[in-house]
């Protein structure tokens, strides 16, 4: 309401008291229509602002974000620890043996487990044992009785370096393992099934069934989750002791343990700005992995910082090589790269990552090394008056390094057709890598006044794993400060 409004509201409810009506057109009536209109305004805009929080797609808050995204049944991507290798050596003359999941702590006293176990004959070395940044921390509940959707939560401190969680009831004193279901899909009375969601206090929790969708934990017994914890993306370089540590600390004196590759490539939990994207995209996918979005939304969940991920089936795998074949019968291709990783480490990754799929088809995975065809560019320019030559070269690289190079994760899902493509897309209206869109990347930096680009060898998509890139180290950029 308008301050005028307001004052006619007010000279219209008075001019019907004797006392009051004496107040008509006063400056003491102007004074309250005018406070009223100032407060009326400030709820207004209150509650305009309040309003956008209740959609996901204009929330700026963190909470009401994911608060949306657990309506969704959406659980943010968790911390990915670093991982590597360790070479044990057996420094005495018996046998030792460490069992899988065996502690070790590092000289920073940051915790590590063997993710093998290892049998070790007198003074044998054995290298590549698996290792990884990551603990085990078990917490206990009582149920006091049966609760339909029982919930309980971790700390906050816990959530934020929770891994995974393993769930385990007692069942008459008996400790039963029971596993996660989204959405308790296909549960009845006697499943041993829960959910995991995310709330927007940063707790991450389970919730069990109500004794029809999903068992419910008995009264009086406990619920034990063993949870796994890491800190996600630290480092620990090669050549780095490990201590055995908790219970296999008698082993200290009789084990050497070193890195022998870095123990690197962790992760911690996604960004707000992906969890908004990825829960929007959430209600369609509904865990499910059928089309080849689906595919890609999964990895890009389960493995973070995927610079590029492609997905195709038969069809397209015959189409494109145009030979038909019995073996591509129900089998799913994949093709990326990510960085700091050979393609038989990325080929490997994926294949275990989407083993993991539950309820997954009858389908056969295959992962196919991309075929890298890098391009380069000649530009010569001239930069803008006032600024350094050397360090607008530097900053043209940088974008075009970030927006074009071997690592940029700024890559096209789908050709023109709608099919697959494994290029880079800057402006969402074509797939190809033209010169109109480099030059865009270099024009966007607004730093030269004038210059011209040449594209060299670039090549032609021919195969869906065909791996087209700006090669930026070989290109050659010259700047001055005149005229071409």
């Amino acid at each position: 309401m308008t301050f005028q409004d307001i004052l006619d509201k007010f000279t219209t409810l008075i001019e019907g008291n004797m006392w009051w009506r004496r107040f008509v057109n006063s400056q003491f009536m102007n004074m309250l229509a005018i406070m009223a209109s100032q407060v009326i305004y400030a709820s207004q805009t209150a509650a305009e602002k309040e309003l956008t929080e209740g959609f996901i797609s204009t929330a700026s808050k963190r909470t009401s974000i994911l608060a949306a995204a657990e309506d969704r049944g959406y659980i943010a991507r968790q911390i990915k620890p670093s991982y590597g290798t360790s070479t044990v050596t057996n420094k005495t003359q018996q046998s030792l043996s460490l069992a899988i999941y065996t502690n070790l702590i590092s000289d920073e006293q940051k915790r590590y487990m063997l993710m093998e176990p290892v049998i070790l004959k007198p003074g044998e070395v054995k290298t590549g044992m698996a290792t990884k940044q990551l603990e085990r921390e078990r917490v206990v509940f009582d149920v006091p009785k049966e609760t339909e959707f029982l919930t309980f939560t971790l700390s906050k401190d816990m959530t934020k370096r929770c891994v995974d969680i393993d769930v385990f009831v007692t069942e008459t004193g008996v400790l039963q393992q029971w596993k996660e279901n989204h959405q308790f899909r296909l549960s009845n009375k006697d499943s041993r099934d829960y959910v995991k969601f995310y709330r927007p206090t940063e707790q991450i929790g389970v919730r069990f069934g109500d004794g029809s969708t999903g068992k419910m934990p008995a009264s009086g017994e406990q619920v034990i989750l063993d949870v796994w914890l890491s800190d996600g993306d630290i480092t620990l370089v090669q050549g780095q002791s490990l201590t055995p540590y908790a219970e296999s600390s008698s082993l200290a004196g009789k084990l050497e343990i070193k890195t022998d590759t870095p123990i690197t490539n962790g992760a911690g939990y996604e960004s707000t700005e992906e969890t908004r994207l990825r829960a929007q995209y959430f209600t369609a996918y509904d865990n499910q992995v059928v089309w080849d979005g689906d595919y890609k939304h999964f990895l890009r969940t389960h493995i973070p910082n995927l610079n590029w991920v492609n997905v195709w089936g038969e069809e397209e795998q015959e189409r494109s090589t145009g030979v038909k074949s019995l073996e591509n019968i129900n089998r799913i291709f994949f093709c990326g790269h990510k960085k700091g990783f050979s393609q038989s480490q990325l080929g490997e990754l994926i294949i275990s990552t989407i083993k993991t799929i539950p309820n997954k088809l009858n389908t056969n995975f295959f992962y196919v090394n991309s075929k890298e065809k890098p391009f380069t560019i000649s530009v010569k320019g001239s930069v803008r008056k006032g600024l350094d030559v050397i360090e607008a070269e530097r900053q043209i690289r940088e974008q075009l390094e970030n927006k074009a190079g071997r690592n940029s994760n700024r890559f096209e899902r789908k050709n023109s057709d709608g099919k697959n493509s494994v290029v880079h897309d800057y402006s969402g209206e074509s797939s190809y890598v033209s010169e109109n869109k480099v030059w865009a990347i270099i024009e966007n930096t607004k730093l030269l006044s004038e210059f011209k680009l040449e594209i060299k060898n670039q090549s032609q998509i021919t195969a869906l794993n065909d791996f087209i890139y700006l090669n930026v180290t070989d290109s050659k950029i010259e700047l001055d400060f005149g005229a071409m």
